[in-house]
Order: structure tokens, then sequence, then C-alpha cells
């Protein structure tokens, strides 16, 4: 009778799983090779950027994906300029 709304839960759920498990392994990932800051909080917003595309990719909804795929970018840029300022202080 309720099929059809324990898909949507469970992605959910699935999504809410894989970001705190992400963000966790990201941060052990910071600690053992001395990360910036800019580098971890890049990474995550590439992968909530990766999330939020898979999620406008499921319900249809380009703007999603769009915003998603410029969150992907935005944390990639900040990756990248934590990565430089990583070295500089070397």
């Amino acid at each position: 009778m309720f099929e059809h709304m324990k898909s949507p839960i469970l992605h959910r759920a699935r999504v809410v799983s894989f970001t705190f498990l992400t963000t966790w392994f990201i941060n052990i990932e910071a600690y053992l090779i001395d990360m910036s800051k800019d580098e971890v909080e890049g990474k995550i917003k590439r992968v909530k950027g990766q999330i939020r595309e898979e999620v406008g990719k499921l319900t249809d909804n380009k703007t999603e994906q769009i915003k998603g795929k410029i969150e992907q970018v935005e944390g990639q840029v900040q990756e990248e300029i934590g990565k430089v300022k990583r070295k500089a202080k070397k």
C-alpha cells in the first residue's frame, strides 16, 4: 500500500548516511595529511554538490542538477586554494 513512499524515505536516509560518512572520512584524511581548512571545506562542498546533482537527476530537477555542478566547481576551487596555502606554509 505504501510502496511508493518507501523509495524517497530510503533515498533520503542513504543521502544523509553517505554525507555523514564522507564528511567523517574527509576529516580523518585531513588529520592524517595535515590538510588546510580550505581543502577540507572544499572537499565537503564538492561531495555535497555531487549529492545535490544526483538528487536532481533522481527527481528530474534540472535546477538542482545545475546547482550541484556549480557547488562541485566551487568546492574544487576552494580545495585548490587550500592546497596552494598549505604548500606555501612549508
